[in-house]
């Protein structure tokens, strides 16, 4: 096998996203979460690392910490021998921190990306200090995530790269959003919504990444099936 390390793409699909965050833009939030997902998805084929792609309709487990780790043992069960974790609501997650992770698992035995509220956008971790029980317990899904895999991480060689802020709710959608230092058509697509245009989902044109989708103005009501 050429490439060892693997990244698993962890993620609700947009349709379940939905149910579980409010972006506060209504029906079109659904039109957010499909670009969060391909955004993601195209910055993880810039990276040229083999990418495993777990949505929900295939996740297995009773919680969170059960689903992922049977996620990340699927994927070594592969023959991978480290796994790159991401999820899809960190926009600024760019292929040069993902490449830092890869590196840095050459002499580590975890990776970790934190976000800037104690969560996680990014985990790493190699087959050899693979430990379920230890995935398993951790605080996921609470502000307290960071903490705890500190604290159970203590004996094993870890590296943390720059903290990213993630998008789950309306305020960080538009905290985050507004902060962007650079703008690309992606960003301007967010910041649509934030000047709450009334928008459609039209067409993908041919300089944009395959799948993104490209939002107009339109005087008609949304069309975001």
């Amino acid at each position: 096998m050429t490439n060892k390390t693997a990244i698993l793409f962890f993620s609700r699909t947009s349709h379940e996203e939905i149910k579980f965050k409010d972006f506060g833009f209504g029906a079109a939030n659904k039109c957010i979460s499909q670009l969060f997902i391909q955004k993601t998805l195209h910055t993880l084929d810039q990276t040229d690392l083999p990418v495993v792609k777990v949505f929900s309709q295939n996740q297995r487990g009773i919680d969170f910490g059960d689903r992922l780790s049977n996620a990340i043992e699927f994927t070594f069960d592969k023959g991978f021998e480290s796994v790159i974790v991401v999820g899809n609501d960190c926009i600024g997650l760019s292929k040069a921190k993902i490449k830092n992770a890869q590196k840095a698992l050459l002499s580590n035995d975890y990776v970790v990306g934190p976000d800037t509220v104690g969560g996680l956008y990014l985990l790493g971790v190699n087959k050899e200090s693979y430990q379920r029980s230890l995935l398993e317990k951790l605080a996921w899904k609470t502000t307290s995530l960071l903490k705890s895999f500190q604290k159970s991480t203590q004996h094993f060689a870890i590296h943390t790269l720059e903290a990213l802020a993630d998008i789950n709710d309306a305020q960080s959608f538009k905290d985050v959003v507004r902060r962007f230092k650079f703008i690309d058509r992606f960003v301007l697509l967010l910041k649509s919504f934030i000047q709450q245009k009334e928008i459609i989902v039209l067409k993908t044109i041919e300089n944009l990444p395959k799948g993104f989708y490209i939002l107009f103005q339109y005087r008609g009501p949304p069309c975001l099936a």
